[in-house]
This record gives C-alpha cells, structure tokens and sequence, in this order.
C-alpha cells in the first residue's frame, strides 16, 4: 500500500533503506524537495538506480518527501506515481509555489477520472482544501478519507497525524524496514550476505554448522523468504532467530508456528511497534493484537 518517507533537512537515509523501500513498493516512485523557495518535484522514476541518483544530492541538505508506490488497481506505469502538483496533478516534473501531496492508502468510493487513479482524482475534486493546507485540513481529509497523507509547500510540510518518526525521519508505515534480512542469489544458488548472516544468527560456531547442514541451510533461506521477502511479511523482526544457540534451536524456530516459540504460550519475537513484550498470551490475544496493528500499517 506504498510508502512515504519524509526526511527533514538534517536526517538521513541510506541506499540500502531505499532499496528495501523498492522491494516492497516496486511500481514507481517519485520525490518532492524544497529548494530556493520553492518546491521541486519529480516522479515517473521506474529504475531504482535512477530514483537514488536523483535523490541522494539532496539528502541531509534539504527537507525530501520520498513515496514508492506498490499498485493496488490501477495500471502500472509512470502516469500513476506520485507526488502531484496541486492545481494539475498530470506535471511530472518542474518547480512551483503550489503544494506538492502524496497519499498512502485506498480512497474508497472516490470517482476516478479518466488516466487518473483515486489520489489524482481526490486532489481535483477538492482544489481549495489543498490551496489552504494547514495541519488542521491535512487531519480532516486524513479523517475523511482514510489514507496517509504528506503535503510539501514552499515553506513547510504537513503529515497526517498517524506517521511514526524514527531515527530522525517520518514514515507513513515500516512494512519494508522488515527486510533487514534480505537474501541474494549468486549463480542460480541461495546464499546469504554475511552481513546478513552475521546479524540473524549468533555465535560463529553455529553459523559454521549451518553452513554444513545444507538442509537446514536452506530451510532457514525459505523461512526469511516466506516470513521476511514474500507477498505475505510478516509484521514482525525475526528476532527469535537471535535467540538460536544450537542447531535444534534453529529447527525448532523454523517448524513451529511463526506466532510461538518453544513453548505456546511463549511469544518467540519482540513486537515492535507501540507496544513492548508480551510475557504469555493466547490466541485471542493474538486476533486481537494484529486487529489492532492494522493501523499501524
């Protein structure tokens, strides 16, 4: 359902955090940065490595709005990345006064106009509220509408209530932040980076056994693939995997229900999000707490 990142001027953001943002939202991006008084803008970007060329002069040197778009309708193609120019939302490039928006999320039951998707047509249909843009406006069409929104003026940048700062910068979701364990292939063949490897599993005598049993090995491949990298990721940093001191507990982990460790009742991740450790708890515990982590998405 996209991402938007914004990062102030000051903050940072690395090539691999746009990479992982890429993978999880691979059907285009666009950026919007305030410069000389004015906001630039650029979109259509459907190479990764000419997205980060174009963005990374700006980094830390001016406040940047990032938004990587995963399709949930409509076509895939340059047209349908974002930001848009409030007044004409068709410009995929240039400089202007007006507010630049990006949305992430579904408007649902918004009319879409003809080569438009459903933010394009929400920007046409209410041009006034974006000409007067305020934090007060932002929330209500937050409210109104369901969806994360950033808007970049000349002079500022509002955000929808629910986005989340972390190290300096401001995410409407973090869904590809649980890519911190990605795998690459080298000649046809599974194999993990060692940075990689070395970060997901401690202690170098149980790597080197890993490494051996081939079976397991590739086992482990397939859990971060399934858990980590596939269509379903999980909500969750495969963190029990930190916890692995032999090669059982590695088996163990893997075959068990992902929601549980060793024991049922034991929970074998840390949440992460607003909430800290749950010692115990059950399945309706479980039903409830993903209810409740909808929002945080």
């Amino acid at each position: 359902m996209c991402v938007i990142i914004y990062i102030p001027e000051g903050a940072t953001i690395d090539r691999n955090e746009v990479l992982d943002a890429w993978r999880t939202n691979p059907d285009g991006a666009g950026f919007s940065v305030q410069r000389d008084g004015r906001v630039y803008f650029q979109r259509g970007f459907m190479n990764v490595e000419d997205y980060w060329n174009a963005i990374e002069r700006y980094i830390g040197k001016s406040n940047l709005m990032l938004h990587f778009r995963i399709s949930t309708s409509n076509a895939v193609n340059k047209v349908q990345t974002h930001p848009y120019k409030k007044g004409n939302v068709t410009i995929t490039r240039g400089f202007t006064d007006r507010p630049v928006i990006c949305m992430n999320g579904i408007i649902h039951g918004q009319k879409e106009y003809e080569g438009c998707n459903d933010t394009m047509s929400y920007i046409c249909d209410h041009t006034e509220a974006f000409a007067n843009i305020n934090q007060d406006i932002i929330n209500i069409i937050q409210e109104a509408t369901g969806a994360k929104w950033a808007v970049m003026t000349p002079d500022d940048v509002f955000l929808s209530s629910d986005f989340q700062k972390m190290n300096g910068k401001w995410y409407s979701n973090k869904n590809h932040l649980w890519l911190s364990y990605v795998y690459t292939y080298n000649k046809g063949d599974k194999k993990l980076s060692k940075k990689t490897f070395n970060n997901m599993i401690k202690g170098k005598k149980l790597r080197n056994a890993l490494r051996r049993d081939k079976i397991l090995y590739n086992d482990l491949l397939d859990f971060i693939d399934i858990w980590c990298n596939g269509p379903d990721t999980c909500e969750f940093c495969t963190k029990c995997l930190k916890n692995a001191k032999t090669l059982r507990d590695v088996k163990i982990t893997l075959d068990e229900n992902y929601y549980y460790g060793t024991d049922e009742n034991e929970y074998c991740c840390e949440i992460v999000g607003d909430y800290d450790y749950y010692e115990e708890f059950n399945d309706n515990d479980v039903d409830n707490y993903l209810i409740n982590y909808e929002s945080w998405w």
